[in-house]
């Protein structure tokens, strides 16, 4: 999918433009998954140009669809990350909170996952920990599930939504030192996958900065850089909280979703 370079490369206006038109095309054919899947990137794209209200109606178009007759991988990941995007990269953790949780066909269980994950930090940044608490035991018996169901890959990508919800669980409960081994173990299970699929917001700087490898993620950073065009010190995404891609918004890594 060509749209899939501008979003590796900030080029959101184009990624707007070009998902706009694949999801007119799938359109007329009632082809729910190109019409979601071209959504999903054309709403990450608003939301890293602050264009809220437009990312807005592209959440209640894809409500509308509602129960789709021939679900796919990508309608209910479209279904399930549009609105979890939508919340947490506006930071909006209440929001996050209480996001609907739709239930998926075994194959697709996995997808359950971002909203429990979504959620998680939701509650777990508006200070209710115990909410917080039973979406990461949420995700720990999706992933014990998954693996029962020999979906070992998806098991493990689950893990990581869980153990990075955790880490915002405790921080929340004050204890900083586990919250960071926890999201530092998150981001080595992560950045140990080699068959990741091209997600909006996925970068190759985060996971090495998050567990402290500095000069991994500039070394990471250098190459994305190199093809963006621009200069590692020019977007600085290795020591700074918030990370903001060439013409993004600035983002925390519990925009990024799975």
């Amino acid at each position: 999918m060509p749209s899939h370079i501008f979003t590796h490369l900030g080029l959101w206006s184009e990624s707007v433009q070009s998902n706009a038109e694949s999801a007119r095309a799938a359109k007329p054919d009632g082809y729910a998954q190109g019409e979601l899947h071209a959504m999903d990137y054309m709403a990450y794209a608003h939301l890293q140009l602050v264009q809220d209200a437009k990312a807005k109606r592209v959440v209640d178009h894809t409500v509308a669809f509602g129960k789709i007759e021939r679900e796919t991988a990508a309608t209910a990941y479209a279904q399930a990350s549009i609105p979890a995007r939508y919340a947490l990269e506006r930071r909006r953790w209440s929001e996050a909170a209480e996001l609907p949780v739709i239930g998926r066909p075994d194959r697709y269980t996995h997808v359950v996952g971002i909203s429990y994950f979504a959620r998680a930090v939701g509650a777990a940044r508006s200070g209710d920990a115990a909410a917080a608490r039973r979406e990461v035991e949420r995700l720990q018996v999706l992933r014990e599930t998954l693996l029962q169901a020999e979906q070992g890959y998806w098991a493990d990508q689950v893990e990581v939504q869980r153990r990075a919800a955790a880490g915002w669980l405790t921080r929340a409960e004050g204890k900083n030192e586990e919250a960071l081994a926890l999201v530092r173990s998150a981001a080595d299970l992560e950045d140990s996958d080699r068959e990741a699929p091209s997600d909006p917001g996925a970068g190759a700087a985060r996971p090495r900065a998050a567990r402290g490898s500095t000069a991994g993620a500039r070394a990471a950073w250098a190459g994305v850089a190199r093809v963006r065009g621009v200069t590692p010190a020019r977007a600085e995404p290795v020591q700074r909280p918030l990370r903001r891609w060439p013409g993004g918004r600035a983002r925390e890594s519990e925009g990024f979703l799975r």
